[in-house]
């Protein structure tokens, strides 16, 4: 589709701009770059999906479709080849720590890279010029990618199935803490905003703790999962 859309010419060009353009929510690569570069750079964001899922011999199920094409959605509007490419490492090095496959995190790391348009943005919003800023926003999406396999287990969790997109709820809570350390820098008021940026990462942290589950052991040995102190006491709870 993005050959018979535009010439070779103009979707190399096009896929630089969509590269080196920032891409806060929403950047329209369509009328950013154009139609055929649009369709290419989603195309090789679900390529690249697909090989990572044939490299690690992953059976096609309705889950790889759905990671598919959703990364091919937003690979229209913020995310392309590179940026994706600090948060996937950070979930292989995850892997790798805990001595695990990086099958067993795949879908999580092509999910999770939702948040990938962040490494972009950070290029251009630090303010200790590019290649120090290029430094930074690279760790930070390996840091993120680092991060969302053991925040997507806890917050499982915390809604207890209710939602069904729950790396986009892990996702948005990464995001809701990366902001209130980064709004400083947008607003270039950084000792002034910096308190208030920590106090609202203190607050989410403690609403965070707050609903995490509690580990307590039954009287029959096993363990059990209560949100509450008092939830076992619930009628129906063991």
């Amino acid at each position: 589709t993005a050959l018979v859309l535009a010439t070779p010419f103009e979707i190399a060009r096009g896929m630089l701009t969509i590269i080196l353009t920032r891409d806060a929510l929403v950047t329209d690569y369509f009328e950013l770059a154009g139609f055929g570069a649009a369709f290419f750079n989603a195309g090789l964001v679900m390529g690249l999906g697909i090989f990572l899922i044939r490299r690690l011999k992953i059976p096609f199920t309705g889950f790889t479709m759905a990671v598919l094409f959703i990364n091919a959605g937003f690979a229209l509007f913020g995310k392309n080849p590179v940026n994706v490419l600090p948060m996937l490492f950070g979930t292989w090095l995850y892997a790798r720590f805990h001595n695990a496959g990086m099958n067993r995190y795949v879908y999580t790391a092509l999910f999770g890279s939702c948040l990938a348009p962040m490494v972009t943005e950070l290029v251009y919003l630090l303010p200790f010029g590019f290649w120090n800023n290029l430094l930074c926003a690279v760790a930070v999406g390996i840091f993120m990618g680092f991060v969302l396999p053991p925040l997507s287990v806890h917050t499982a969790s915390m809604h207890m199935g209710y939602n069904l997109f729950n790396m986009g709820f892990a996702g948005g809570l990464l995001a809701f803490v990366m902001v209130c350390i980064l709004q400083p820098f947008r607003q270039q008021r950084f000792y002034l905003e910096l308190r208030a940026a920590s106090l609202a990462c203190g607050r989410f942290v403690c609403i965070f703790y707050d609903n995490f589950p509690l580990r307590t052991v039954s009287q029959s040995g096993g363990y059990q999962t209560s949100f509450y102190p008092d939830e076992t006491s619930w009628p129906g709870r063991g």
